[in-house]
């Protein structure tokens, strides 16, 4: 039954200008992208303030992971001993360091040394050493929990130079690349290691030297990876191989730039080879990879690309490049420099070159605007390699490795944010959603992502209110807000995509009563009897309810709905048809309801967003047997035992589904 509903939810507050750490390889997406702001928008000639540096840290390619007071490193010395270590952000000092195992062999030129990137999640970290031993090590004193081998446990076949992946995190979910024929890629539980899945490769590919991404695209979450012969998606839940891209891998003989991913679009390069997007498509029970484009001009160094504002950045030998990320069209190229690694942050990129010098850029298709460059003092001799480490930028610090080399840099803007008016990057949960500011609308609805100069804070107000709404279909309306502390001359980011435990989103459905021929059919669907208790969440006007103890001569109804007046109107109707002996109806928030274990059967009609919402609870606490009725809308990826479509008495197409609890299958 819709109803006009006002359900409560979580959102933030949002205290800026905003800090952010950098808990992994490329960031907290692994994109390339902090979302720190009140950062250095030029610096001044010679480049940023030197905060520290320390020498002798360990050799390494290994960029940090930066989380609250502390940097998270793999490094070696010498070639039997390479460890994870913390250190101390405020000076650079070691705080603990765990030996991982060996140095990984390499079997062709030779740059041995450790490369993989620590992923922190919660008070643990994962660290993988360039021989192909994975541990799980507390935070606080580097205690190792658990720890696998990729060339023992899994039969794993680094590349020619050892493994460089750094572990990828998803929920409880443990994802990496030993490669060879046997677990090409493997799932395992992050809290034990217990192999979640195998997926073994029909090439066999050795593992290559980029790290596994997230995409959702042709409507399943992938894994995708750049291995030794080219890029590939397997399905997150099996480990299925999806769909196989090669021709950026073919006579490469590096696969290094993890991968980057925007919708539908994956993009990959080699530096032998060129960049090339590929398009991610369903077709029937398929997934293929159509190619895009393909260019030896686009980006295609060692130090990856960003996607910014749908423009691709990032070096190949000539120097910084810009394109787009739909068309691979070049917008410009940088005609000095020469290759190097790259992030960004708040409007720059940031340009580790690999002949050691920084650079700040402004991140625009217009044309190349460089904001500063120094470089790096007491760089170490590297011999016949360069300077690889990716840039860092966390918590209003810049971070550069170079081999056994660390450097600090300050890059917060200390004198901004005193004068001027307060600039909102907000990112939104859809395309077409509105945005408002203190109440009133505010720029135009395209785009996940819009920057807005705010007005002058109203007399008395300390803080702005913004809000965005979207529907979700012709009934479901979502309204949420964040409560945002104003940055004079600055930019303030507000995320608006996910919601927040803690803070109220409410959600309005209009009501739209469900025809009485629908109604009995639906109790019908759902096998109503003389013993069955009914329950209606989000009941409106009672007729499920009553329908369910009148005709279909259920035991007892309850109806519950978060408008009084549609409760009035319930009880009115169950006087009048003299059931209230057998009926209840409660005003309440249908989402705040934690068991309804006294039900048999659920009638539902919110919208999907609800139903998904609701599943859990349903799911948890009814009992084997009991049924869930919704009309018009799924449950996800729940699959109904019931689906029934049919022509209502006023000539329209009517869709209701079944779902039966079953029964705790037997151990």
């Amino acid at each position: 039954m819709k109803l006009r509903l006002l359900l409560f939810f979580s959102l933030g507050f949002f205290a800026l200008a905003l800090a952010a750490d950098w808990p992994q390889w490329r960031g907290p997406q692994r994109d390339g992208i902090s979302k720190e702001t009140g950062l250095l928008q030029q610096w001044p000639k010679g480049g940023p303030k030197l905060v520290w540096q320390v020498k002798d840290i360990g050799f390494g390619y290994s960029t940090p992971a930066v989380v609250g007071d502390h940097l998270y490193l793999v490094s070696n010395k010498g070639s039997d001993n390479e460890f994870v270590h913390a250190l101390s952000a405020k000076d650079g000092k070691q705080v603990w360091s765990t030996r991982l195992g060996r140095v990984g062999p390499n079997q062709k030129v030779n740059y041995p040394g450790a490369r993989s990137t620590p992923t922190v999640d919660g008070d643990v970290l994962y660290a993988l050493g360039s021989d192909g031993d994975l541990a799980c090590v507390e935070r606080e004193n580097g205690k190792v929990r658990w720890k696998k081998s990729l060339r023992k446990d899994f039969g794993g076949q680094p590349g020619a130079w050892a493994y460089s992946e750094s572990p990828l995190i998803d929920g409880d979910v443990l994802v990496c690349t030993p490669g060879g024929e046997k677990a090409t890629m493997v799932a395992l539980n992050k809290k034990n290691g217990a192999v979640l899945w195998k997926s073994p490769f029909p090439e066999a590919d050795e593992a290559g030297y980029a790290s596994v991404i997230i995409v959702d695209a042709a409507g399943v979450k992938q894994y995708v990876q750049f291995l030794e012969k080219g890029l590939a998606g397997v399905d997150a839940k099996t480990g299925k191989l999806l769909w196989r891209y090669s021709r950026t891998a073919k006579g490469s003989p590096a696969n290094i730039p993890t991968p980057v991913a925007h919708g539908n679009l994956v993009y990959s390069a080699a530096g032998r080879t060129g960049g090339a997007a590929v398009k991610l498509q369903s077709k029937g029970d398929t997934i293929t990879a159509e190619e895009v484009y393909f260019s030896r001009n686009l980006p295609n160094s060692i130090g990856g690309a960003v996607v910014v504002n749908g423009h691709l950045y990032g070096t190949n030998n000539s120097g910084l490049v810009c394109a787009e990320f739909a068309t691979g069209k070049v917008k410009w190229q940088a005609e000095s420099g020469g290759a190097g690694s790259v992030c960004y942050a708040e409007g720059r990129l940031y340009v580790h070159g690999e002949n050691g010098d920084v650079a700040l850029v402004e991140a625009t298709p217009a044309a190349y605007h460089e904001k500063g460059r120094f470089t790096l003092p007491d760089q170490p001799k590297r011999g016949k390699s360069k300077a690889w480490a990716y840039p860092v930028v966390a918590n209003g610090r810049l971070y550069i490795r170079d081999l056994d080399v660390l450097w600090c840099y300050d890059v917060k803007d200390e004198k901004g944010g005193k004068t001027g008016q307060t600039t909102l990057r907000i990112l939104l949960p859809t395309k077409g959603a509105r945005v408002l500011i203190d109440g009133k609308s505010a720029g135009d609805r395209k785009g996940t992502e819009r920057q807005i100069v705010a007005p002058s804070l109203a007399k008395g107000k300390k803080v702005y209110e913004v809000t965005t709404t979207w529907r979700t279909n012709n009934y479901t309306k979502f309204y949420r807000t964040q409560k945002v502390a104003p940055k004079p001359g600055g930019t303030v980011v507000v995320d608006l995509r996910k919601q927040d435990p803690d803070n109220p989103d409410h959600i309005e459905i209009r009501f739209v009563p469900t025809p009485d021929d629908v109604v009995a059919r639906m109790c019908k669907l759902g096998n109503v009897a003389k013993d069955d208790i009914v329950y209606d969440l989000g009941c409106g006007d009672g007729r499920i309810v009553i329908t369910a103890v009148a005709d279909f001569k259920a035991k007892k109804g309850v109806g519950v709905d978060l408008d009084p007046d549609r409760i009035k109107e319930s009880v009115a109707s169950a006087k009048e048809h003299k059931v209230t002996d057998r009926v209840e109806f409660r005003v309440g928030d249908v989402l705040k309801i934690k068991d309804l274990s006294s039900a048999s059967v659920v009638m539902l009609y919110m919208g999907e967003d609800v139903n998904l919402r609701l599943r859990p609870i349903l799911q948890k606490t009814l009992k084997p047997g009991s049924r869930i009725v919704s009309h018009a809308f799924s449950m996800g990826d729940w699959k109904p035992d019931k689906v029934e479509t049919f022509e209502g008495e006023d000539g329209d197409e009517y869709v209701i589904y079944l779902w039966t609890i079953p029964k705790p299958k037997k151990e």
